[in-house]
């Protein structure tokens, strides 16, 4: 059921990327952008990992930042002159930058509790696939259902649940609370958000 979803997820998750560098939320953009390496069977490979490469450069993520340039020199979808180009970015962004990522918050993967980055998509030791808050685009994880942001409880309770995740009842996409205080439509179908529409998420 989730298939038909996936190119609205796609290009919801890009363009919430876009917005999130425009207003200067480059963590959260990042965090967004690495979600879309989900998507090449629906967006192209420069979409893709021109937003990665710039995002993570932003935040200094120079790793990430690496791989999405290798992405970019070897796609075959890519004509050889962009290809060029990218390769003397590259070159220029590595020799002053060491392809390593700061520190950053780890977390338990809910399935086999190996330790993982916060801004994973997916766990590196079983591969399980992380849900999405499609308010954000950051990855949910089960710590984080309550207490975790302000006002959670408050919203959460005038939607009828206490989680701080609740889901869609239309299209069945999960989102934080504290991400749709300000919102009356989910932010991928539209549909309403009010008590009549929400589920309480349960992971």
């Amino acid at each position: 059921l989730e298939s038909p979803w996936r190119g609205a997820e796609a290009y919801h998750l890009y363009l919430v990327a876009q917005r999130q560098l425009y207003e200067g939320h480059n963590e959260q953009a990042m965090k967004t952008a690495l979600r879309l390496a989900d998507y090449e069977d629906i967006l192209d490979t420069q979409t893709i990992y021109s937003i990665i490469a710039l995002t993570t450069y932003y935040m200094k993520f120079f790793m990430q930042c690496s791989k999405a340039f290798i992405k970019l020199e070897a796609s075959p979808d890519i004509s050889e002159e962009m290809r060029t180009k990218f390769a003397d970015l590259a070159l220029k962004i590595f020799t002053r930058n060491p392809p390593r990522d700061p520190p950053s918050r780890t977390v338990p993967c809910p399935k086999c509790q190996t330790k993982m980055h916060d801004w994973s998509i997916a766990c590196p030791s079983c591969n399980y696939r992380l849900p999405f808050c499609v308010a954000s685009g950051r990855s949910i994880f089960p710590e984080e259902k309550a207490g975790g942001f302000p006002g959670a409880e408050e919203v959460a309770g005038v939607l009828g649940g206490s989680s701080g995740i609740v889901k869609c009842r239309c299209c069945r996409h999960r989102m934080y609370t504290s991400e749709v205080r300000k919102l009356r439509n989910c932010p991928l179908c539209h549909s309403r958000l009010d008590a009549a529409h929400y589920n309480e998420a349960k992971y």
